[in-house]
């Protein structure tokens, strides 16, 4: 997402009217997109993939087949970097803090809500995405920066050092000691 386009935001909901309000409330604000239900919503966000995915998920709570705190608990998996949100029209305290629990939700709106509200919980979303999005690409970075002198420097010793792009916590390959020492 660069600084002059939308941020992309997904919208998930089993009431279609509903969804057809939020397109035309947020239109021109974000790039949305809507999903009937939380099934949808999972092929929506896998056909979307990482490189160009959803800021912002935003998902009902109460919905036939999938409800918002099973649907948002698969979407931090299928998109972890989305910034997950909870629209309710109901206040059931244990299954939000389910939600809370088992999805990560950022936010969590009260139906109905106002348009102003809602714009402003999304761009506070959007901005919590950027930010997650920046520090994973600081440390990637940082990993690389420190990778390249190590590994020079090893090389001239005989060691190796694991891929720049292995996980965290990967352990290096074996330290060969130069038949000179």
């Amino acid at each position: 997402m660069s600084e002059g386009t939308p941020a992309r935001v997904l919208v998930v909901d089993d009431d279609r009217l509903l969804l057809d309000g939020l397109r035309r409330q947020l239109q021109g604000t974000f790039d949305l997109s809507t999903a009937l239900g939380g099934h949808e919503g999972l092929d929506v966000l896998r056909t979307a993939g990482q490189g160009d995915g959803f800021a912002v998920v935003l998902s009902d709570y109460q919905m036939p087949r999938m409800d918002g705190a099973s649907f948002l608990a698969a979407v931090r998996d299928v998109a972890p970097e989305a910034t997950r949100m909870l629209l309710s029209g109901k206040a059931d305290l244990n299954g939000v803090a389910s939600v809370v629990n088992q999805g990560g939700v950022f936010r969590f709106l009260m139906k109905p809500v106002s348009r102003d509200a809602l714009t402003e919980a999304i761009q506070a979303g959007v901005e919590q995405h950027r930010l997650v999005t920046a520090e994973r690409e600081l440390l990637q970075q940082t990993r690389l920066g420190i990778h390249r002198p190590l590994s020079g420097r090893l090389e001239r010793v005989g060691g190796e050092l694991p891929s720049a792009t292995s996980p965290p916590g990967t352990p290096p390959a074996p330290h060969r000691i130069p038949p000179a020492w």
